[in-house]
């Protein structure tokens, strides 16, 4: 072959393997770029799992305070119900009015003008023995907050008004 025929085969090659190593540092320097974006999608992945994971544990943990918020007002309900069903009833499950505790009450300090809650209680219990332990007092409680009943001193009642005066007959 002939010199002037070598060396155009040589620019030749020599311009093709420019070219190759051209489209060598492209495809490099993609595969650069790729694997930086895949470290970056990595790295937000695993921030977006611990953020998930931070995000259940307090769902869980609001689910839980829920359940047990749900729980105590049932319970409260329950014990209201119980109450309001033990204070009108007998803890035997008689069913004595509140009226005729209220009526114990009036005809007890119609007598003796004052008398402690405890004496009260007593007497209450004596003429309404099923009466749940608690009634008589809350009974107490209610008609002082009526105005029913006047306290001159702590734990000591009396009648007010005309609630004070007897009934004639």
């Amino acid at each position: 072959m002939q010199m002037h025929v070598l060396r155009g085969m040589r620019h030749q090659a020599a311009g093709l393997a420019a070219e190759d190593i051209a489209r060598l540092e492209e495809a490099r320097q993609g595969v650069h770029d790729l694997e930086q974006r895949l470290q970056e999608v990595q790295r937000d992945l695993s921030q977006a799992r611990v953020h998930e994971e931070t995000v259940a544990r307090m769902t869980r943990s609001s689910g839980q305070l829920l359940a047990a918020l749900d729980r105590q007002l049932q319970q409260r309900l329950a014990n209201d119900v119980s109450l309001a069903s033990d204070a009108a009833t007998g803890s035997d499950g008689g069913t004595e009015p509140a009226a005729s505790t209220k009526e114990a009450v009036r005809s007890f300090l119609l007598q003796r003008n004052e008398a402690t809650a405890k004496e009260i209680a007593e007497h209450v219990r004596q003429v309404h023995p099923d009466l749940h332990t608690n009634a008589p007092y809350q009974t107490l409680s209610r008609l002082a907050k009526k105005g029913l009943l006047e306290r001159p001193r702590e734990s000591v009642y009396r009648l007010s008004g005309d609630w004070a005066i007897p009934e004639s007959r």
